[in-house]
This record gives structure tokens, C-alpha cells and sequence, in this order.
């Protein structure tokens, strides 16, 4: 290389050398500034982000929670009729059963009381003999 081509190298060198400090110093300042404000803004950041997902969590459990009371309300509603309408067969036919048995008990206390005019004698085992 010849020497004319080496002043243009040595004359970038040299700004460089003098305008790269001030370039430093202009970013490092705001830099430094940035770096310590970001902590507290990311931070604030990730408060925020928290307790929004925080209160969406809620909302959401709480209208699970109403959704199933609601789906609760609605099994009841369905399931009461065929329920009803059980327990009134079950009662009509507990009562057809009493009423059939009261009816052979007043027809076996009648014919006992008819059948009958001497005392029964018993033999052994408490059966008639």
C-alpha cells in the first residue's frame, strides 16, 4: 500500500477517537437511565398483568360456580315430576295394600267370632287340636 492510501485509515481513526466518546457518553446516559427506570416499569408491568388474570380467574370460578348452581336448579325442576308422580303411585299402593289388609282382617275377626261359640282347646305346640 502506498502512503496516500494511509491517511484516509488514519483520519477515520482519528474521528473516530474523538467523536466516539461523545457518542458513548450521549447513548450511555439515557442508557442508564433506561436500565434503571425498566425495573420498576416492567415490574408495575407484571403486577398489572397478575392481577388481571387474577380477576379473570375469579370472574371465571364464579360463573362456573352459578353455571352449575343454575344446571343444578334446572335437574331439579326436571327431575321432580317422574319423582312426584313416584312417591303418589307408592303411597296409592301402600294404601290399596292397607286397605286390602284391613278388610281380610275384619273378614277373618268376623268368621272367628261366628265359627266359634265353645272355647278352643289347644294341644301341644299352642296349635287347635
Amino acid at each position: 500500500m502506498s502512503n496516500e492510501a494511509l491517511w484516509i485509515t488514519t483520519a477515520a481513526q482519528m474521528g473516530m477517537g474523538f467523536i466516539l466518546p461523545f457518542a458513548l457518553t450521549f447513548v450511555a446516559i439515557p442508557l442508564e437511565t433506561f436500565v434503571m427506570t425498566a425495573r420498576h416499569v416492567l415490574g408495575m408491568l407484571l403486577v398489572n398483568t397478575l392481577s388481571i388474570i387474577a380477576f379473570c380467574l375469579r370472574l371465571l370460578g364464579s360463573l362456573l360456580r352459578q353455571t352449575a348452581m343454575v344446571l343444578l336448579h334446572l335437574y331439579d325442576m326436571v327431575i321432580f315430576a317422574p319423582l312426584s308422580l313416584s312417591r303418589k303411585l307408592e303411597q296409592r299402593n301402600r294404601n290399596q295394600q292397607t286397605n286390602v289388609s284391613d278388610q281380610s282382617d275384619q273378614t277373618q275377626v268376623a268368621s272367628s267370632e261366628t265359627d266359634h261359640d265353645e272355647p278352643r282347646q289347644y294341644g301341644y305346640g299352642g296349635s287347635p287340636a
